[in-house]
């Protein structure tokens, strides 16, 4: 088992949809990405099962990208907020794991993403009201988070829209469908 990520397909694949047969990227984190992958795979030399899961920003109260995005005291889109964000909560993701060991027919790279992935508006929108948090519909601008976060500021820019379709047809049957049911479930009190 191996944990990957769908920074694989590059920092922004606009509104295309990928999936495990798309190319990789070309920034510096789809070139970490498939050195990682390339290395995982040597596994397969030896005849050991190998799946990668290319995880997707999981939803989680306790960190991570939430805890990140409900930080300030309002909550607002970055940039534009029309930037795909293909997300899967915590614990769809744990499943996920338990069925890639469990199921011995499953083997290569898989995404690990919830089946509809959301803009960054609607994640931080939906996210502030599950939290009970103000929102504000006006992004915070792309140059001022290139200012703050420099070459960094590309990751929360950009966006992937990626498929799941595999994992589902391996058999995987996700809990958290839509965005509103995973944050109240990660936000009930």
């Amino acid at each position: 088992m191996s944990a990957s990520a769908v920074g694989y397909y590059g920092f922004n694949t606009g509104t295309s949809l990928v999936d495990e047969n798309s190319p990789a990227g070309t920034d510096f984190l789809a070139e970490v990405v498939k050195a990682w992958e390339n290395e995982v795979k040597k596994m397969e030399s030896l005849n050991i099962r190998t799946v990668l899961l290319r995880i997707g920003i999981v939803l989680d109260a306790e960190g991570g990208a939430l805890g990140e995005m409900l930080k300030p005291p309002v909550a607002a889109p970055l940039g534009s907020g029309d930037q795909w964000m293909s997300w899967i909560h915590i614990e769809d993701l744990a499943r996920m794991f338990v069925f890639a060991l469990e199921k011995t027919t499953l083997q290569g790279v898989y995404n690990a993403v919830s089946p509809n992935p959301a803009t960054n508006q609607q994640l931080t929108q939906e996210a502030a009201n599950a939290k009970g948090k103000t929102y504000i519909g006006i992004g915070v601008p792309g140059f001022a988070l290139k200012l703050v976060l420099g070459e960094m500021a590309a990751m929360v820019l950009g966006g992937n829209r990626v498929s799941c379709q595999k994992i589902q047809k391996a058999g995987f049957q996700f809990e958290f469908y839509e965005l509103s049911a995973a944050l109240k479930d990660i936000f009930r009190s």
